[in-house]
């Protein structure tokens, strides 16, 4: 006989991630424009919900990217220093310093690091839980 397991969570089908995300990025750029910062946690909350979804980030993030010439720069593989930051429960500073060393894979695109989404989340994986 097969066991049952309670599950305690959420089930999204992968529109409603898409659209959750995509609400939760405009969220953030919202409150960057006013001075304010999403808390890691919403950073963190945001970033799997678009691993899940394989969804890009918000359209006025793709805009930013064209108005800098980074064709292509925001795609849902690629993360900002502060998602990455909240990922490692690191800083945004120290990420980027992991990313000039060449510790983790990523780009300088008109003055902003963006990192690989798979080697953020294998470095967080191989850190020793505290």
């Amino acid at each position: 006989m097969s066991e049952i397991r309670r599950v305690v969570g959420v089930v999204l089908t992968t529109e409603d991630a898409r659209t959750l995300a995509e609400a939760m990025s405009l969220f953030v750029n919202l409150l960057r424009r006013n001075g304010s910062r999403p808390t890691p946690k919403l950073e963190l909350l945001r970033s799997q919900l678009e691993s899940a979804a394989d969804v890009r980030e918000s359209d006025a993030d793709v805009r930013l990217s064209r108005e800098i010439g980074t064709r292509g720069a925001s795609s849902g593989r690629d993360l900002d220093t502060a998602t990455a930051a909240a990922i490692l429960g690191s800083t945004p500073a120290a990420v980027r310093d992991l990313a000039r060393r060449g510790s983790i894979r990523g780009r300088r695109i008109g003055g902003r690091w963006f990192l690989s989404a798979a080697a953020v989340h294998e470095r967080a994986a191989r850190q020793p839980r505290g």
